[in-house]
């Protein structure tokens, strides 16, 4: 990944932006989410690693700290977007998977539990549709949630969720 800003191109938050606006609860759940979760075992290790060095500490001494500490660094700390990334994931898969699938479902995108099935690039929902899900969405589940959500979405870059940046800029 490239240089990240908190606003892309087209004005909406990038994973900066986002990763500012979950606030310090939702930062806080996914950094323990990530934490938590035993298949991210080479990534904790390596977010250990940018933990230490931001806080100058030996990588010896961050793998004996408790999960919490750790988190709460994570959470805290100014990271590089691709430890963003990893965190923001975590907090979705732990915490909205019911959205997730919810939308994922309204839109027939294959998926498993809210983990889209295909390694290929999917084609973009027509605007309706978006518009559609997003709206059976919002009946379930909280409006902030609901936009971190499809921002993170949108902040891949992929046609697939080119339609959700009028919806996101009409937000």
């Amino acid at each position: 990944m490239g240089k990240e800003t908190i606003h892309g191109a087209d004005g909406l938050s990038g994973l900066t932006g986002i990763w500012k606006q979950m606030g310090e609860e939702r930062r806080l759940q996914a950094a323990m989410a990530f934490y938590q979760d035993p298949g991210q075992g080479e990534n904790r290790m390596g977010m250990d690693v940018i933990l230490a060095q931001l806080r100058h500490f030996r990588p010896q001494f961050m793998k004996k700290l408790p999960l919490e500490k750790r988190a709460h660094y994570a959470a805290t700390l100014p990271l590089p977007v691709e430890a963003l990334a990893q965190l923001i994931i975590a907090y979705h898969f732990h915490t909205q998977r019911p959205m997730m699938t919810e939308f994922l479902n309204a839109l027939n995108i294959p998926n498993e539990n809210g983990q889209i099935k295909s390694e290929e690039e999917l084609p973009a929902p027509e605007t309706q549709s978006l518009r559609s899900a997003v709206d059976g969405i919002l009946k379930n589940h909280g409006r902030e949630d609901v936009y971190i959500y499809l921002a993170t979405l949108h902040s891949q870059g992929t046609a697939t969720w080119d339609g959700l940046t009028t919806l996101l800029q009409d937000w």
